[in-house]
């Protein structure tokens, strides 16, 4: 079979060779490491829900916050090739390919051979692809169906194809029924259509109002569900709200980590790149004019009125603008950087760009696959597995805990702890094989003849405090709280285990009471963030606590409830330069002893704890900084 360019030109052997040599090299870059992260909770929700059977999962999906197209795919794939990570993240990892396939298929095609080899290299070598086609989510599918929506609704017509009218238009409806941005976007693309139409080939407005009022009456079951997904989340939802000019940059999210943290310059140096490659090809329309630079030029504009179309919803209704949800638009956003830099026509400043492009976002890559930003629940798994007895049962402070907990151990019963002023942000239906939620933990204390495990997530607003635990009539601890993180990850296990016994004796009994900790002295105007300790190291991977404190006039008040009366040490410190970690030479610390006596930093637990009991209660301690 031979394959022409947009110029009817056949494919030489050279450019056979440059295609193959992309689509291996994307391959590997996409399917590299798949495995080695742990499942974070969203992964985890998505496991179990695809875990219940399809008539069970429809309904819980419903009442959720998504359309439930994705999880029908998954549980489908799954069917048909088992149950594995590796078969989860695969899937996910073929939307990825078939995004990059579209610049051999078709971009080549519509715009030209270098501009379709340039958009593939752009989608495998962005960080953005990547940790999305190696996490169990729908965000890939829902942007590999957006792009291939565009490129067979403009490919249709450009050369007056009603299959590829048809094809694109389903493809649209399953971008909506993937995830509410692939409905925004397909929305805003129709309208585009539709402008172009009234400007350019009027003949066309017939057949893309036919097609959009059957998508719409093909999508009215959804919308009942998003009035109940809608009513749902008006009670709350973790998505914050954000100003327009950081809306206008959310794009940086395609060149960072996955949670957008750690920062790194290669974050803004990409997204600089991409910014001004996109400029370059706006400016190359205006001198064109060409019908296939109206492709880049519907490209951009989705894109854009995408992030504000997120942005005006937010305010009309609550926060529902984040970087993950434009993966929805991922495609479009990478011709239109394609288009830009196959616009500087010199070969050699093309392969400058790529270059540059390059060396931005394989840094990225690098930490993608060396850093596990999911957390430590492989090592958690590994280090208890086999203390993990078959009756165990798991009490959770935290969904995030919930979920991994229940792909981890998923033969053991799994608690969630919600109490009545707390809202759940998830459909925790999915987990109703071997989990339950409520504010009525005691009720599984009473049930419990083994071992019960306590699991937190550092820093959660719903945590259980151990000495809840421990105030019950038939449960002793078995040992001080157990603290699990990897590097650069936002996600920390705190754990404890208890017994059951049928009656304490004195020295099993526990007694606490409400800690109060004042810092004053706090000059500047950076984040202050704290640390919690009952042991040594005095260190970030031995916190039984962390957390931010809130400043008001040079003062942080901190309080910690239902605390057990014992020795514990506190270190605080200002973030004046933003990057999370204590600078000596010139951030403030605060922690009991020496530091306050003016002999230098020493961190020990024997120098700088204090004892906390029912005599000792209230602290004060001052902010000092470097002379």
């Amino acid at each position: 079979m031979k394959f022409k360019n947009s110029d009817g030109k056949e494919l030489s052997t050279h450019d056979y060779f440059l295609w193959g040599m992309v689509f291996l090299a994307g391959l590997f870059l996409v399917l590299f490491r798949i495995t080695h992260e742990g499942v974070w909770y969203d992964e985890s929700y998505t496991i179990a829900a695809v875990q219940n059977s399809f008539s069970d999962m429809f309904g819980m999906i419903g009442r959720d916050s998504h359309p439930p197209l994705y999880f029908l795919m998954l549980k489908s794939f799954i069917t048909l090739f088992g149950e594995s990570i590796f078969v989860f993240r695969l899937f996910s990892a073929l939307a990825i390919i078939l995004m990059g396939v579209m610049g051999f298929t078709h971009i080549r095609r519509l715009v030209s051979n270098r501009a379709g080899l340039i958009y593939s290299i752009l989608v495998f070598i962005t960080p953005v692809s990547i940790f999305q086609a190696q996490e169990t989510r729908m965000y890939s599918w829902c942007g590999a169906m957006v792009m291939v929506a565009l490129v067979f609704l403009f490919d249709a017509i450009k050369n007056e194809s009603l299959k590829n009218w048809i094809i694109g238009s389903v493809c649209a409806y399953a971008a909506a029924m993937i995830h509410y941005y692939g409905l925004i976007a397909v929305t805003i693309l129709y309208g585009l259509l539709f402008l172009r139409a009234l400007i350019q080939q009027r003949e066309h407005i017939v057949r893309i109002l036919v097609t959009c009022v059957t998508l719409l009456v093909c999508y009215t079951p959804v919308f009942f569900m998003l009035a109940y997904q809608t009513s749902r989340i008006s009670k709350g939802f973790w998505i914050k709200p954000m100003p327009f000019t950081q809306t206008l940059t959310l794009f940086s999210y395609f060149y960072g980590f996955k949670f957008g943290m750690p920062f790194t310059v290669f974050m803004l140096l990409g997204s600089t790149v991409a910014l001004g490659s996109i400029v370059v090809g706006i400016v190359s329309f205006i001198l064109k004019k060409r019908v296939e630079d109206q492709f880049a030029l519907i490209s951009i504009t989705m894109f854009f009125l995408t992030i504000i179309a997120g942005f005006v919803l937010s305010l009309l209704f609550r926060p529902i603008l984040t970087g993950r949800y434009l993966t929805a638009v991922l495609g479009p956003f990478l011709f239109a950087v394609a288009y830009g830099i196959n616009s500087m026509k010199n070969r050699y400043v093309i392969s400058i760009a790529l270059l540059i492009y390059a060396t931005v976002t394989l840094p990225v890559l690098y930490g993608i696959y060396s850093y596990n930003f999911n957390g430590p629940m492989d090592k958690v798994h590994y280090q208890i597995k086999d203390e993990v007895k078959s009756d165990d049962i798991f009490i959770h402070g935290s969904e995030h805990t919930f979920g991994t907990f229940y792909h981890y151990f998923p033969n053991n019963h799994h608690y969630l702890y919600i109490s009545s002023d707390q809202h759940a942000y998830s459909n925790y239906e999915v987990f109703s094989k071997h989990g339950d939620y409520g504010d009525n933990y005691e009720e599984y204390l009473d049930k419990a003849r083994g071992r019960v495990w306590l699991v937190n997530r550092t820093g959660d607003p719903m945590r259980l405090p151990p000495v809840e635990l421990k105030s019950h009539p038939h449960m002793k601890s078995e040992g001080k709280v157990s603290s699990f993180r990897m590097p650069k990850s936002w996600f920390e296990v705190e754990l404890s285990s208890f017994q059951y016994v049928s009656e304490k004796d004195a020295s099993d009994e526990v007694e606490f009471g409400d800690l109060k900790i004042t810092i004053t002295g706090v000059k500047g105007g950076g984040k202050i963030y704290w640390g919690f300790y009952n042991s040594d190291p005095i260190g970030r991977d031995n916190t039984i606590s962390r957390g931010m404190g809130s400043v008001e006039d040079g003062t942080v008040t901190l309080n910690f409830t239902g605390l057990e009366y014992a020795r514990y040490a506190i270190f605080c410190w200002e973030d004046s330069d933003g990057n999370i970690n204590w600078d000596e030479k010139k951030e403030g610390v605060a922690i009991f002893g020496s530091a306050t006596s003016g002999s230098g930093f020493s961190m020990t637990f024997a120098e700088n704890g204090f004892d906390f009991d029912e005599d000792h209660q209230e602290f004060q301690i001052e902010m000092v900084y470097p002379k």
